[in-house]
């Protein structure tokens, strides 16, 4: 739903903070434990800090990101953690390892599927929550996108 606002464009930084708020969302609805409205402000200030074109800028992407702001949050995940720390980047390596088998170009909306769908499991296999997720991700987004792959 947060995608198909007129405020999301079809690329763009806003992705960097939707993925962790839906995760948020979706953690705390499955029974995870988590203060939602501060963790929500927490990822969008943090989601904000990832720049605009950073996929093409850094070799990765902020959808992936956004999925290990998610961790972090919910890990509560320090600088000097040992096992939340490389948690999150195990995560976010995930996320990146399954949208660099898809190749470019760059599609946001892509992104955040592979990222949430990953995540998904993720969740489900490091904190033994369940977040519910379509059998099969249909995009609904190929006729906006001209560079659809």
């Amino acid at each position: 739903m947060m995608m198909n606002s007129p405020a999301v464009y079809m690329h763009g930084a806003d992705h960097h903070a939707i993925i962790a708020a839906a995760l948020l969302a979706a953690y705390k609805n499955c029974g995870g434990e988590v203060d939602l409205n501060t963790a929500i402000d927490e990822a969008i200030r943090r989601g904000s800090a990832v720049p605009y074109g950073i996929c093409a800028a850094a070799g990765t992407s902020g959808g992936a990101v956004s999925a290990g702001i998610f961790y972090s949050i919910v890990a509560k995940t320090e600088p000097l953690s040992i096992k939340e720390w490389g948690n999150g980047n195990l995560l976010v390596s995930e996320c990146l390892h399954k949208i660099g088998l898809a190749g470019g170009p760059r599609c946001c909306k892509r992104c955040t599927f592979f990222s949430l769908e990953t995540a998904t499991r993720f969740i489900t296999e490091h904190f033994g929550i369940q977040l519910e997720m379509p059998e099969k991700i249909r995009c609904g987004y190929v006729e906006r996108n001209t560079d659809c792959n």
